[in-house]
């Protein structure tokens, strides 16, 4: 009980501390993050452009966030690389390899969203780096057996602000929008691929949303 207590006093002031830095460097701005349902089990779903993808959507949400990261963000000899898998262990990611069937990942998704947690995922599977790629299907398994609604969600700007190969992040401006929930009786309703198609077409239209607000808003900074 106190250990819990304590996490969640960490994970909410790193929380904040990230919120203002994106808030001043990047003008981050979140477009109706009161969609994603106050309580229970919530996969929310979104794009992956940057490394910065994680902590942006995780932000939005009004609740503790649990994230799926690969394995190797945890692993290494070097003392930086296993302090950095200490602490997004303790700002609740778990790791997920990439490789083999992933069952461990799976069991440990399942296991917080039973609790009834959300869980922030990126089914693309890896950065995108020119547009969004074909979501991975296996999401929806997780969100059918873990009794979840799904929450799509559009990232605009992380991609141009923290591009792949980039050692730092620009002054960029970036938006993150959400969707509303699919929730479980609909999902029931639904075949996969009606579930994979909407959450995809879902998706695209978040992040034309998020980047047509930035365009009213002023467009880009330098």
């Amino acid at each position: 009980m106190i250990k819990n207590f304590f996490r969640r006093c960490f994970y909410n002031f790193v929380k904040t501390l990230v919120w203002i830095y994106f808030v001043i460097y990047f003008r981050v701005r979140y477009l109706h993050n009161r969609k994603i349902p106050s309580e229970g089990a919530v996969l929310i779903v979104a794009n992956h452009e940057s490394f910065l993808d994680p902590p942006l959507v995780g932000i939005g949400c009004l609740r503790i966030c649990h994230y799926m990261a690969r394995s190797t963000l945890f692993e290494g000899e070097k003392w930086t690389k296993r302090f950095f898998g200490r602490i997004i262990h303790l700002l609740n990611a778990f790791p997920v390899s990439l490789e083999g069937s992933g069952y461990g990942g799976v069991k440990e998704t399942l296991k917080r969203l039973k609790a009834g947690n959300p869980v922030v995922i990126f089914p693309e599977g890896t950065r995108s780096d020119c547009g969004m790629l074909p979501f991975r299907a296996g999401f929806i398994s997780l969100a059918r057996r873990g009794k979840a609604a799904i929450v799509p969600c559009g990232v605009y700007g992380a991609g141009l602000a923290f591009p792949r190969g980039k050692k730092f992040p620009k002054c960029q401006k970036i938006t993150v929008a959400y969707g509303d929930a699919i929730s479980v009786e609909e999902m029931a309703e639904m075949t996969d691929d009606e579930i994979l198609k909407s959450v995809e077409e879902k998706v695209r239209q978040l992040i034309s949303e998020a980047e047509m607000s930035q365009k009213r808003k002023g467009g880009n900074s330098s």
